[in-house]
């Protein structure tokens, strides 16, 4: 067991300065932690809130609480046939504000 451990000790202390030259590369190599600014626009205004409203009054009391804290609850029973209409428009927009952000991503120029 002891020589297990001298091994191991032996070996982290062979290859820890090699580390060395990870830490003086702040952004990593070829700079793949660079601070670059990713910003999505035309995302849509959080769904919760309005579906909190309307449907939590039958959601589980666990979820409820988890999701919806705070939030005022209607108590008259909304039916639920479908995916709620806020959510399908959610949906569709941010499908077209991710279109929209990777065909900005395709047209910027490459980075060095």
């Amino acid at each position: 067991m002891l020589i297990e451990a001298s091994l191991v000790v032996g070996a982290i202390a062979i290859l820890f300065p090699w580390f060395g030259a990870l830490a003086r590369q702040e952004t990593g190599r070829a700079d793949r932690f660079a601070n670059v600014a990713l910003s999505a626009h035309d995302l849509p205004p959080p769904v919760l809130p309005g579906l909190c409203s309307s449907f939590a009054a039958d959601a589980d009391a666990l979820i409820r609480d988890k999701l919806c804290s705070g939030g005022a609850l209607k108590h008259a029973p909304v039916p639920i046939d479908r995916l709620p209409r806020a959510l399908v428009e959610a949906k569709a927009e941010a499908r077209r504000a991710i279109a929209l952000y990777r065909a900005d991503d395709a047209r910027a120029p490459p980075q060095p």
